[in-house]
């Protein structure tokens, strides 16, 4: 028997005779669809009747580039997913520059995860022309979400006094949607501790499965503290 269902029908509470436990619910087919489908269904027709916010979901939509969709087979996104008990689902690719960003964060394909909260971490600016242009974008994409249950975390990634600049911006238009990953694992100079790093004799640039499990873990502290 399916009980209640949490998150937003992410999971419900379900019971065989004696034994009781808590099941994904997108793995639960009721007639032709899952009971995840049935219950966000549900919930989007009380949404509309009461005239509520776009924001309606408990679920997590997670975009940037490979600092998000992982490498080496550390993926944040999973880790997320791991740290918040929470349905998550990245569109981020690795390399993506932020005009690559904001277009999936905008394009149609995301529409039903645009509802969500949302999670953007852009590791590296590769592709920046200038400060105020970089920051633009992501506001454009920041727009589009309609609502105010996002969280950015500033690139790491590249020249210190780029980086500064980018977090120092950042601060200053999404203050209480910031999180910047110097408050979780401090700041370096020019190179990235190797500690931080998942292939330090191969790769200078991306994390190991340490660091983003704290990032991970700190983004969750993050949107539980939102009460989101």
């Amino acid at each position: 028997m399916i009980g209640t269902c949490f998150f937003e029908g992410a999971w419900c509470a379900v019971s065989v005779g004696e034994i009781s436990g808590y099941a994904d619910a997108t793995l639960m087919v009721v007639g032709t669809q899952t009971v995840q489908e049935k219950y966000a269904e549900y919930w989007q027709s009380l949404q509309a009747a009461s005239g509520a916010p776009a924001f309606t979901s408990m679920m997590i939509w997670t975009e940037g580039d490979s600092y998000m969709q992982g490498a080496y087979d550390v993926s944040l996104s999973k880790l997320i997913a791991d740290a918040t008990y929470r349905t998550v689902d990245d569109t981020a690719k690795g390399g993506a520059q932020m005009q690559e960003i904001v277009a999936r964060l905008l394009g149609a394909e995301n529409d039903n995860f645009r509802s969500r909260i949302t999670v953007v971490w852009d590791g590296s600016f590769n592709g920046l022309k200038s400060v105020d242009e970089y920051v633009t974008l992501l506001q454009d994409g920041i727009n589009g979400l309609a609502h105010n249950h996002f969280v950015v975390i500033p690139p790491l990634f590249g020249d210190k006094t780029i980086r500064d600049a980018l977090a120092i911006e950042i601060k200053s238009r999404w203050p209480d949607n910031t999180l910047d990953w110097r408050d979780v694992l401090g700041d370096y100079d020019t190179a990235i501790p190797v500690d931080w790093l998942a292939k330090p004799t191969d790769d200078q640039v991306h994390l190991g499965l340490g660091t983003m499990r704290k990032m991970a873990s700190a983004i969750a502290q993050f949107i539980q503290s939102k009460d989101w």
